[in-house]
């Protein structure tokens, strides 16, 4: 999977997710959109909510089953949930470790 397609995957959950939410808190769709942390623009429920559905986005363009919840992923420093784009780079590393 390339880096711009694992984006727009992260960035349509993203966008997905806005879709639930009231107006006053929906988030910006952009590579730099807090995920996790002191500064995340979304919630705990918002957050696995986007997870499983970029999961199964993965699964669905490539058939590669990948895990964002795993134990390898939970104690990451630095986190790939971070923003967007970390995210995005680690669907791609993972999806390259899985061939």
């Amino acid at each position: 999977m390339t880096k711009d397609r694992a984006l727009e995957i992260v960035l349509a959950a993203l966008a997905s997710a806005n879709e639930e939410l009231d107006a006053s808190e929906q988030v910006t769709v952009a590579p730099d959109t807090q995920l996790f942390g002191a500064d995340a623009q979304i919630n705990s429920l918002t957050l696995v909510s986007l997870i499983v559905d970029v999961e199964q986005a993965v699964d669905d363009e490539t058939g590669q089953s990948i895990s964002l919840t795993d134990e390898a992923t939970m104690n990451r420093d630095p986190s790939p949930f971070r923003n967007a784009d970390t995210l995005s780079d680690y669907i791609v590393e993972l999806s390259n470790a899985r061939g």
